[in-house]
């Protein structure tokens, strides 16, 4: 994704999703992964949410500074998210 997209809204199954966003974007993640996992820049997150039970995870977070971020927002069951 360029830097300065405005929303991303993902619901699927039964597939992984991988976005590579460029260098140094700042964006909000709210993720939910069942019977997967989420992978992200946690090094340089504000984590407000972390909860991770046997078979899923639920991520809410910043990741970098500003405000207004765009907010990516993604559903998955079976599969993984990763945001490199």
């Amino acid at each position: 994704l360029k830097r300065g997209f405005e929303s991303v809204d993902l619901n699927t199954r039964y597939c992984s999703v991988n976005i590579d966003l460029d260098e140094d974007t700042s964006y909000r993640l709210n993720a939910m992964v069942d019977f997967g996992n989420i992978s992200y820049d946690d090094e340089s997150a504000e984590i407000r949410r972390d909860i991770r039970e046997s078979n899923s995870r639920e991520v809410e977070a910043t990741i970098g500074k500003g405000s207004s971020l765009p907010e990516i927002k993604v559903r998955i069951s079976f599969g993984s998210l990763k945001l490199f």
